[in-house]
């Protein structure tokens, strides 16, 4: 959300997410699960390029809630995670071709980890999103 705008040239405002992220993987005698609930939570801001063209600029914090493993057949087994809060940054640029329609691309750096047993697993991931809104 970008409530705050200055001279409908730049524009700042608070993001927030939450989602759910399963992985599973299984074979002939096993399978191994993994299920987390990402948390995100920073400040975003759109500099006006162009009459249409944005860049978007944003960071803030996250985190992983309840990340667990598991397994089942030959590996039966599973294991809990903690996560400490990481952070991450974004870039990208939106197109508001008309009132109606916003098209946007944005590449994000995750910086976090996962601890089990006393040790830290770097858990860092680079994503790309594709967006599109349509107001009708």
């Amino acid at each position: 959300m970008t409530p705050l705008w200055f001279d409908d040239t730049m524009g700042i405002g608070i993001a927030a997410r939450i989602g759910v992220k399963f992985d599973q993987v299984g074979g002939s005698n096993a399978s191994v699960q993994k299920v987390s609930f990402p948390f995100s939570a920073g400040v975003r801001s759109y500099v006006r390029v162009d009459p249409k063209w944005y860049l978007g600029l944003g960071g803030g914090t996250n985190k992983e809630l309840a990340p667990s493993l598991s397994s089942s057949g030959d590996l039966q087994g599973g294991a809990t995670f903690t996560s400490p809060w990481g952070g991450y940054g974004e870039f990208g640029v939106v197109n508001f071709s008309n009132w109606h329609t916003v098209f946007g691309i944005t590449l994000r750096y995750t910086r976090m980890s996962l601890n089990y047993g006393g040790s830290a697993i770097r858990a860092d991931n680079v994503g790309l999103t594709f967006s599109y809104q349509p107001n009708p």
